[in-house]
């Protein structure tokens, strides 16, 4: 078998390209051959790699990062599209457009200085949607059974994709928690104040009782009626 790969490697300003040619044979038995990229993480933890604990996490922070990219991505493709169809549109509004959809799919270059004394951490689990393959490895499978190896690498991507999504469901349950709990509070409080409303409302006939007229003692009582008839 022979395959032969292309690779470019940003460096600087500049991008080196790379000539991969890779050429293998078995002469005691039969075996197959499978390339392909893989998750940095499922590649590792093949052979043991115990540093992978925070893949999930890393998986949902970069899905989190790629959400918010693809809604101001719509966002910013609708407006030009509406301003491109409008004949009457300024072409400076347009050309606007056209900027921001080129300043949402931006990030940090090398030009952007870091603060002073400050260092830069590789950890980066977005840097897939930055560089193509940045967050994957390229591996070459020669074995009498390549698609068991591949099946152990496949299920590790697949578990941490549901971790992922664990983490996510896990999210959503705090906020309806924490929405709960606010909800809970705010009627709470309501209820509270509407207490103190009766008490100063009966406290009010009850002082009325002495003077007031009848008829005025009447509408206050009815008054009060409704307002508890009204907090059941």
């Amino acid at each position: 078998m022979e395959e032969t790969h292309f690779l470019a490697v940003p460096s600087d300003e500049n991008i080196n390209y790379f000539r991969i040619r890779v050429i293998g044979k078995t002469d005691l038995g039969d075996a197959g051959f499978r390339s392909g990229w893989f998750p940095a993480t499922a590649i590792d933890s093949l052979w043991g790699d115990a540093s992978s604990t925070g893949a999930s996490a890393a998986r949902k922070v970069e899905e989190d990062i790629k959400t918010k990219i693809n809604e101001k991505i719509l966002a910013t493709k609708q407006g030009y599209l509406e301003a491109a169809a409008d004949p009457k549109a300024d072409p400076a509004v347009i050309q606007g457009w056209l900027a921001a959809e080129r300043r949402v799919r931006a990030t940090a270059g090398e030009e952007v200085a870091l603060p002073d004394g400050a260092l830069e951490i590789e950890y980066d689990p977005a840097a897939n949607l930055v560089l193509r393959h940045a967050g994957e490895k390229l591996i070459f499978v020669l074995s009498s059974d390549p698609d068991t190896v591949i099946g152990t690498i496949s299920n590790f991507s697949e578990n941490t994709q549901t971790g992922a999504t664990v983490l996510r469901l896990a999210d959503v349950l705090r906020q309806r928690s924490v929405d709960e709990v606010a909800t809970t509070e705010a009627r709470n409080d309501a209820r509270s104040k509407s207490v103190d409303a009766v008490v100063e409302r009966i406290d009010s006939v009850a002082a009325a009782t002495d003077s007031a007229a009848r008829d005025d003692l009447v509408r206050e009582v009815e008054s009060l009626r409704i307002m508890l008839e009204n907090l059941r």
